[in-house]
């Protein structure tokens, strides 16, 4: 059993120190969006876009394990367009190879294209198994001209 506790101990003290800096911040939770503010991660939080301004959802994820974000629902198209999505692994330590099955999160770009509300509805499965999501979120956006 000690044998066990030792190697948790040693990755216990792999955590780099700041990592919480690095993270791209977002406002409090349930705070409006404003337009400018271009980083939403969490779904409880309205989006306030404006036309032509992109903006960018962020979701935790680990791309090891198979699962990923998709829409599921079809976006609005008069609405909204997805520009790009994909997913970024944190960057390892200085001489460090990465960490093997590390999360990372997946970036999804949105462009408002014309004033009105709408939803982003987004699950989490693998692509396998599209009826059984294991988390979903849905965005709120309030297109402004």
């Amino acid at each position: 059993m000690r044998l066990l506790l030792i190697p948790l101990l040693l990755l216990s003290a792999c955590a780099r120190p700041g990592d919480e800096a690095e993270r791209p911040s977002a406002p409090p939770a349930g705070a409006p969006v404003r337009p400018g503010d271009t980083r939403i991660s969490d779904p409880r939080t309205p989006v306030r876009a404006r036309v032509g301004q992109d903006f960018t959802i962020t979701l935790a994820g680990n791309g090891t394990t198979a699962y990923q974000w998709t829409l599921a629902d079809s976006l609005d198209a008069r609405l909204l367009m997805l520009m790009s999505n994909d997913y970024v692994t944190p960057a390892p330590l200085p001489g460090q190879p990465p960490m093997a099955g590390q999360g990372g999160h997946e970036r999804w770009v949105f462009r408002p294209l014309a004033p009105g509300q709408t939803a982003i509805r987004m699950k989490y499965a693998r692509s396998w198994e599209k009826d059984l999501a294991v988390d979903s979120a849905t965005f709120n956006v309030t297109i402004q001209p």
